[in-house]
């Protein structure tokens, strides 16, 4: 600073320089004031300017992303533009699951949520259905936030919503009532539709229909086993010879074929051992008769 200063007779220019007579003095006044602010400027400025680009970028790494921020809006308003490409504002309320599935949580469900598990959650959300059936872009995101933070959910909703609208004329005075009216409905209206009320109509159908197809089911379980039983029962009761066709269990083919054998002597054993009955040909009804086939055995153990 000193040197770029004016001091007549200690600051020669050089001689070497162009325009500038050559034993004159060099320097201005202005190195004053230019190198205090420069150093203040670096010093104050840049410096904490380089440590909190530095220190951003560590908290960026080190965030919690599982925590509501502002970078869940973006990602709300990204999705909702699909919905409404026109940027009217308001989307079908059957597009709300969809939209909140395939946002990630905290502020959507996700998408592993089931189907069932988030009507339940839109149950919770009160927020107000159009006469068009569309929903509201406000209204949505203020339901979403509310209920995944928890703010004035427990116990009765029209005082929790009196209390928060307090809140939110307390600390944002110059919100319009109609804006206040879109995101908290004001309390004592019984007969206004909203997408809980829709849902909840829809969760009650969906568990009759499965109540009742559960019920059908039974019953048809019921009347097999109860046709199991008769079955049985007519089995137990069967004659004997009526197991076989023709009534008689000599007129069966491997009876006759036993009983020819053992009649014909004690040389007829070995080709009773290697007798072997053609499957394709025995008629076998399709009812078993335990005991006929157990005195088969018999007969044949006898025979070997």
């Amino acid at each position: 600073m000193l040197d770029c200063s004016s001091r007549p007779g200690e600051v020669k220019c050089d001689s070497n320089a162009k325009d500038i007579e050559p034993a004159s003095d060099c320097g201005s006044d202005f190195a004053f004031p230019y190198f205090i602010s420069f150093y203040v400027l670096c010093s104050f400025l840049i410096i904490n300017l380089f440590v909190a680009v530095i220190m951003d970028n560590f908290d960026y790494l080190t965030r919690d992303w599982s925590i509501l921020g502002p970078h869940h809006l973006d990602e709300f308003v990204r999705l909702w533009s699909e919905y409404d490409p026109d940027a009217k504002g308001r989307i079908k309320h059957l597009d709300v699951v969809t939209l909140l599935r395939k946002i990630s949580p905290p502020l959507g469900f996700g998408k592993l949520c089931p189907h069932r598990v988030a009507c339940k959650r839109l149950v919770s959300m009160n927020m107000p259905l159009n006469s068009d059936g569309t929903v509201l872009f406000n209204a949505t995101l203020f339901a979403v936030v509310r209920t995944s933070l928890r703010i004035k959910t427990e116990g009765n909703i029209d005082d929790a919503n009196a209390e928060l609208r307090a809140v939110i004329k307390k600390i944002w005075k110059r919100t319009s009532p109609k804006l206040l009216d879109q995101v908290v409905p004001p309390p004592g209206v019984d007969d206004e539709v909203t997408v809980g009320k829709f849902y909840a109509t829809f969760l009650i159908q969906d568990y009759f229909r499965r109540f009742k197809k559960r019920k059908e089911q039974e019953q048809k379980e019921g009347d097999k086993e109860s046709q199991n039983t008769v079955t049985l029962q007519q089995y137990e009761m069967t004659p004997f010879s009526n197991c076989f066709p023709g009534g008689f269990l000599r007129n069966h083919s491997l009876f006759g074929s036993v009983w020819s054998s053992m009649r014909r002597g004690h040389s007829g054993f070995h080709r009773a051992r290697s007798l072997k009955v053609n499957t394709t040909q025995a008629k076998v009804r399709s009812l078993v008769c335990i005991p006929a086939i157990n005195y088969l055995n018999d007969i044949w153990s006898a025979a070997l």
